[in-house]
């Protein structure tokens, strides 16, 4: 058996909350007077494209809340998303700290979000630092489970 050369690690639900889930909606939905039935509706369709960096943030809210006249803007809607983003286990960045530090592995992320909630949260949580590399389905043009994201993840995984 090989070994091991790279260690993937999934960003929502592992290091921080999820970036845009069905509680996170619901919040910021209800905050802002939104009717959630009526988002949910269209969320799953325009959100195949979203999380497969084959559509924008733009174009995915135009689609999702924005079809119609609303009371608040885009930038407004998106700092409520950027504070529902938290830290989940903050025991997980000791781990991804040792593991840097020991040059062993490279470390890597494999994660299904947009491209502009994965770039959010690089930044807010200065992700940067602790891997050699990310596997973004808002990148790559597929989402886990599909096995296109993995050929990915595992042949530049095997680099270098």
């Amino acid at each position: 058996m090989a070994a091991i050369q790279t260690i993937f690690w999934d960003i929502g639900g592992v290091l921080l909350t999820n970036g845009w889930d069905r509680n996170q909606r619901r919040r910021v939905l209800t905050e802002l007077g939104v009717d959630l039935a009526e988002y949910e509706e269209r969320h799953d369709a325009a959100n195949y494209y979203w999380e497969r960096g084959l559509s924008t943030e733009k174009e995915f809210f135009d689609k999702t809340i924005f079809y119609k006249s609303r009371s608040f803007t885009l930038e407004q809607l998106w700092k409520l998303i950027e504070g529902e983003q938290k830290v989940l286990f903050p025991e997980s960045f000791e781990i991804l700290r040792e593991l840097r530090a020991s040059k062993r592995y490279k470390i890597a992320t494999l994660n299904n979000e947009s491209r502009e909630l994965n770039e959010l949260r690089l930044r807010k949580f200065d992700l940067r630092q602790y891997f050699d590399f990310f596997i973004c389905s808002g990148y790559v043009g597929e989402m886990k489970p599909h096995l296109d994201i993995y050929r990915e993840a595992v042949g530049k995984g095997n680099t270098n």
